[in-house]
């Protein structure tokens, strides 16, 4: 019997529903977690590598924002970068936490006798640095998030050639 489970088979984010939204943000900051994993564990040279990762870069002993500040100290690595994965991880902890409400313009006319669906759109709320809290499109939300993955990831490989 195969208890495994099935990647993703859909190529646009158009295509996700909401679960699948949730669950593929979570996904990319994960592989970007592996690749700052194998970065830290470039630039230190551990003698055990792979328990190295196993051990001390486990999730559960050192979390996301403990190994951006790594980052941060790396030379060679851009505060860009690190801007662009904070922001990918607020993005995602929007996306894992958030609630998302599906937001309906519905048009009635004049004598009241017909209504028609002018627009649905499912929106997030979003919290910036201030504390200010936003609605914001969730899927441009996503679309955000998959533009800045691809700049952040291409930037982690490149970094990964240079130490």
């Amino acid at each position: 019997m195969d208890t495994s489970i099935k990647r993703m088979t859909k190529n646009k984010l158009s295509e996700f529903n909401l679960e699948e939204a949730r669950g593929w943000t979570i996904h990319c900051l994960l592989q970007l977690e592996h690749s700052i994993n194998e970065l830290i564990a470039d630039y230190f040279e551990p003698k055990q590598k792979q328990q190295f990762k196993r051990i001390m870069l486990n999730s559960s002993i050192l979390d996301f924002g403990s190994k951006c500040k790594i980052l941060y100290n790396i030379e060679n690595v851009k505060r860009k970068t690190i801007d662009n994965i904070r922001k990918l991880a607020s993005i995602r902890n929007s996306f894992a936490h958030a609630e998302i409400i599906d937001n309906i313009i519905v048009l009635v006319d004049q004598e009241g006798d017909s209504t028609s669906v002018e627009s649905i759109a499912s929106k997030i709320d979003v919290m910036n640095s201030s504390g200010k809290i936003n609605s914001v499109d969730a899927y441009e939300y996503l679309c955000k998030f998959l533009d800045l993955y691809k700049v952040t990831n291409k930037e982690l490989i490149e970094l990964r050639k240079d130490i």
